[in-house]
């Protein structure tokens, strides 16, 4: 008898730990990361980064995450992983403010609507004319080899929004 409750508590123990080890392991199912391949515009993927907006003397710095399925593009905004997040939805079509990158109930003077395809277009590396036509200067640093930017700078007299691109990964 003190053989059988032996051998139960080793399996117990050892059931327990396989439990722990696999059940609780979260892996992306349908994503693959990009390294050098190219995505185009219609295809689905995801962009995860941080930003830093500066407008006159006022700072912002949190976290962002795009998800793009089909036409529908989800924007997620955080200040820390601790706080609450912000969620937006947006049409590709649409037009997101630069306000929407700061804190609720900061005060602060008009900022610029950017187009959100034109937004989606310089996370893949391309330049939007429309945002020149705007007067908003943009300039995207690359990496060593990566086809992708993994710094995007938007600025004009206003404001300077810096985006630190960490993933991008096709859904």
């Amino acid at each position: 008898m003190i053989y059988l409750k032996r051998f139960l508590l080793k399996d117990f123990v050892l059931f327990y730990l396989l439990v722990l080890l696999f059940g609780c392991s979260s892996l992306s199912q349908d994503s693959k990361k990009t390294l050098g391949e190219p995505i185009s515009i219609q295809e689905n993927f995801s962009i995860e980064g941080k930003f830093k907006l500066s407008n006159l003397d006022s700072k912002e710095t949190g976290y962002f995450v795009i998800n793009k399925k089909l036409n529908t593009i989800s924007l997620t905004l955080g200040k820390n992983y601790l706080l609450p997040e912000r969620n937006y939805i947006f049409d590709i079509r649409e037009k997101i403010t630069i306000k929407s990158f700061i804190e609720e109930g900061v005060t602060v003077p008009s900022l610029p609507d950017i187009k959100v395809l034109d937004l989606l277009e310089l996370f893949l590396g391309f330049k939007s004319k429309q945002l020149s036509k705007e007067n908003i200067t943009t300039i995207m640093k690359y990496e060593d080899t990566s086809v992708f930017p993994s710094k995007v700078l938007m600025s004009n007299e206003d404001f300077e929004l810096t985006l630190l691109i960490k993933t991008l990964w096709k859904n």
